[in-house]
């Protein structure tokens, strides 16, 4: 009997696994195949667009346009192709997209519940001053109260006994 309880209890302990025994698994797996490991990170944290800002920008572009000039010489008409300055205002359209990586999104989100989770288990209350006192301080006066009954108790044992 006693040798089925040593082999439950070692079976027990060593299928145990830690999470510094997956992380060393994990960094295993890592090594050996990256793509795959990239692959799931990417199915199942993808990035999405937490913030997208379009921008309108104006910026003036000169164009030379061949014009003809008329030029008079006395009685003689030339034409000399001048090239004239033009400003055209050109559109320019900006859109930028802020990416933001789904898993650190869902680190801090698990970090966020763990965190409240943390705290509604301490079981907080405000007293009427306003400072924090846990539940677990209100619960040590049946411990003060108990310690007192005994050194009381003890106290009048030890006063008999010197008297005997």
């Amino acid at each position: 009997m006693k040798i089925k309880i040593f082999a439950s209890v070692v079976l027990i302990l060593v299928s145990c696994n830690t999470s510094k025994l997956y992380s060393k698994r994990l960094a295993k797996i890592e090594q050996r195949h990256p793509e795959k490991i990239a692959a799931i990170c990417v199915k199942n944290y993808p990035c999405t667009t937490t913030k997208s800002d379009t921008i309108f920008d104006y910026k003036d572009s000169v164009v030379f346009v061949d014009c003809d000039s008329v030029v008079k010489h006395d009685s003689l008409i030339e034409y000399v192709p001048v090239k004239v300055p033009v400003h055209l205002p050109i559109q320019i359209k900006t859109i930028t997209a802020y990416k933001e990586d789904s898993a650190k999104i869902f680190l801090l989100q698990k970090e966020i519940k763990d965190l409240h989770q943390a705290l509604i288990k301490t079981d907080l209350r405000h007293d009427n001053d306003g400072a924090i006192i846990s539940s677990q301080r209100k619960k040590l006066w049946r411990w003060r109260v108990l310690a007192i009954v005994i050194l009381i108790v003890l106290g009048i044992y030890t006063v008999y006994r010197i008297k005997k």
